[in-house]
Order: structure tokens, then sequence, then C-alpha cells
């Protein structure tokens, strides 16, 4: 089931009637196959043997079958959510309320809630009132954490959630405690590349950073700030601007420079001049020597040793290309666009080609060509999965291809749920403005 944070999940209805009684009569029904080729890496993931997926019928009603496509929760809601564990959201659609139910289809819950999905903590849902108020309720629906949030998302690493109340953001735990008062304009926990975790924090309009036991760890406060990434953190207080290491202590004085970017170990990324108008090099920061001059229009961050960097042509044209650390071209700048996707791959766009996209690595091999636009899905934990568009039709269509290219979903879809495959292999899509389900084999579970 997803793992995204809840208040990203858009909840999706359709209009009709609802029948209120439940059913465990079983009857046969045919899934629609909508795949085309063969996917290595769909072709390994199996649906779980209890899964009970959301089928849409010719009456626009949602119940539930099994794998083998029976129907184990007869048709009465206007729309149905995937199960999580034992408990799944489903639509009364009279109301435009939600209500949980068990694998049996009982009601755990009246229809109250606007929203609801798993929070990501064992146990837990993630629920809203039509108000706009957010709580946590259990799997049998008492409330865990009162609702009265404006706010809420759940922090794996520490155990708590991120709320917001009155504007001001805080820390609960997972019985509702407050372990960090409602105070902080600002509050993200960081844990990126170089493994030190911490809490990037702004209060009173000013930055500071916290420990996971939420000690102040510097005890100075910033005008502005970054992340700590491999041990340093780029700040400014005044006119001045600079490194500092995890005890406070500066470490390279940046005062020249407009800031810096910090996403190596050794290599940072500077900028010069007034916005928007800056000129981008490298620096080593451990030195601060000038490794590469200040002659490029734009320097993303760095993956795996390679950031996306631009120019401009003789005509004015902006061009993208790829630089490795010491500011050298390895995918020489004749993109129009380039994004990171992931594991030294990179989505790129030639000047002039309309919709086409090229997946490549980080030396401009081309992995994959496509006719239509590429993108990735919001949720990045599924990076084997892209999206593909054809903005040639109106309205666009979409389908999902695997990092390899190989087609999972055709391009026939108006929408996709942007967290993409969740754990149970299955995804909401949109056709003939119509929303119903299919699974990472091809399978829609519609009624044709």
């Amino acid at each position: 089931m997803r793992s995204l944070l809840f208040f990203f999940i858009s909840i999706l209805c359709a209009a009709s009637a609802c029948q209120k009684q439940n059913s465990t009569n079983k009857a046969s029904l045919t899934m629609n196959s909508s795949k085309k080729h063969d996917s290595p890496l769909a072709d390994t993931f199996k649906l779980a043997d209890d899964i009970l997926i959301p089928f849409r019928t010719k009456d626009s009603l949602f119940g539930y079958v099994n794998k083998a496509g029976e129907m184990v929760i007869e048709p009465q809601w206007p729309m149905a959510y995937p199960f999580s564990g034992s408990r799944a959201p489903v639509l009364n659609n009279a109301e435009e309320a939600i209500a949980m139910i068990d694998r049996e289809g009982n009601y755990i819950t009246d229809f109250k809630y606007t929203r609801m999905a798993p929070s990501g903590h064992p146990g837990h849902w993630q629920v809203q009132l039509l108000g706009g108020q957010w709580g946590i309720i259990d799997t049998m629906g008492n409330e865990v954490i009162p609702i009265g949030f404006e706010r809420m998302g759940y922090i794996k690493e520490l155990g708590w959630y991120l709320a917001r109340l009155e504007g001001k953001l805080g820390y609960v735990d997972a019985t509702g405690k407050i372990m960090l008062p409602f105070e902080y304009e600002r509050l993200e926990y960081i844990n990126r590349d170089g493994g030190f975790p911490h809490i990037w924090c702004k209060k009173d309009g000013r930055y500071l950073y916290l420990d996971t036991n939420l000690h102040r760890f510097i005890q100075e406060t910033f005008d502005e700030s970054n992340t700590f990434i491999y041990g340093r953190a780029w700040v400014q207080n005044g006119d001045r601007n600079y490194l500092i290491n995890t005890t406070g202590e500066e470490v390279l004085d940046l005062s020249q420079y407009a800031f810096l970017i910090n996403s190596h170990p050794e290599v940072g990324i500077i900028a010069r001049g007034e916005y928007p108008e800056f000129k981008y090099g490298l620096i080593n920061i451990n030195s601060g020597e000038e490794l590469k001059t200040l002659s490029f229009d734009n320097i993303d961050q760095f993956h795996e040793g390679h950031a996306i960097a631009s120019i401009k042509d003789s005509t004015g044209q902006t061009l993208e290309g790829i630089i490795n650390d010491k500011g050298e071209w390895t995918v020489e700048p004749k993109y129009e666009y380039i994004t990171y996707y992931h594991h030294s791959r990179f989505l790129a766009q030639e000047v002039g080609s309309n919709q086409a996209t090229q997946l490549i690595d980080e030396n401009g091999e081309i992995l994959y060509t496509s006719t239509y636009w590429i993108d990735s899905f919001f949720d990045l934990s599924n990076d084997e999965f892209l999206k593909i568009e054809d903005f040639s039709t109106e309205p666009s269509t979409k389908g999902v291809i695997d990092y390899m290219g190989n087609e999972i979903l055709p391009i026939v879809y108006q929408e996709f749920s942007d967290d993409a495959f969740g754990d149970d292999g299955l995804i909401q899509v949109r056709k003939n403005d119509t929303y119903y389900y299919a699974d990472i084999h091809g399978n829609e579970y519609i009624e044709k």
C-alpha cells in the first residue's frame, strides 16, 4: 500500500447512487488485460495471494474481487480504495463522505471523513474531517491522535508526526504527545548523503539546527541556511555567507559569492552576480580553490558525481548538458531540457523535438527513445516506473513504462494517481472520464 504522506493524496470520486448492503457471495468476473509487451520488471512482481482489489461494475459501483477475479465484497460504493492490511476506505456518494471497512465489507467507522489513508505508522490511519482538520485513528476506528490539526505527515525515521496548528509546525508522537512545540515556520527532517540526520528549522524568521533528540547542536541562528550534506552546511548572516561543520565552526568563507550549493563530498556549486543573471562555477569545498570558472548559466545539484549544466548559444537559446565534478562536459550542451531521474539516468529532450524524450546515462548514451514525453512519478520510491504522455491528443493520453522502456500500461489513460504502483501492484487510472484500477500486469478491474 502506498507510503506517500497523506496530505498529498487526492481522493478521486465518481457520481452514482449508493447501496448499503454487504455480501460475500462470489461471482466469477473477467478482468480486461491492456498489456502489449513483456516487462521483466513487472513480470517478477506477484500480486499477493490474499489481495482484494477494487472492481468497478457497469452500474458505476465498486466492490472487491480476489486475485482470481471472483467477487468477494459486493459492489455498493461509488468509489472504493485498495486495502492496507485488513482495512480499506470506501466512499458514500450521497454524503460525499468516507468510511473504513474490514475484509468482509463490515463498517468499522461511520461515513464522516473527507479523506482517509494509511499514515505510515503501523495500525494508524490519517483522516480529515469536512472542515479540513486532521487526526489519526486506529484500525478499530478509535481516535489515537485527536482530530484538530491543519496538516499532518508521518516521519518514519523519527516515529513522529509533523503537524501544523494555528499556522505553526511541531512534532507529536504516535500517541499525540507534543514532542516539539508548535512554534516553527519550517521543520524538515534531513538524512541525505553523508549520513548526518538532523532537523532543519526556521523559527521567528531565523534558521537553526536540531539533532534527532531535539537539542540544538549549533547555538547560532542564521538569516539563511541550507541543510547539512557531507557534514557541511551553507549559511548566511548579514553580508557574509560561509560553510560550517556540524559543530558550527566556519570552515570556508564564501562572501565573494552569492551562495553555494552543497551536494558533493568535495565539490560545491558557486554562484556570483544578481538574480536572475547569476553565473555558476565549481569550487573545492576543502581548499576553496575554484575548479571551474563561473561560466555556466546554471548548474543543478550533483547526482553520482554528475550535474546538469546550461549555457546560452550565440542566438540566446539555453542549452543543457551534463558535467562531471571537474566541470567537464560528459554530455555536450545540445538539449533543450534535462532532468535527473535516478541511478545515473537522465530524461532529456532535444531542441525542436516537440514532445520526444530520451532516457540517457551520464555519458550521453541513449538507453531509450520515445516519440512521447516521459516524466517521473511524484513518489520517487517508485523510481522503476515512468509516465509517458502524448500531448498530440485532446485531452492528452498517458501510459506507463519501466526504466528499461518496456510498456507496463498503454498510452490510453487520461490520468494516474501520482504515487505509481504501490506495494500492492495497483494504480488508480482514469479513462473516458471514468476512474477505476489497473495492476502492474496490465489488468483493468472494470466491467466492460
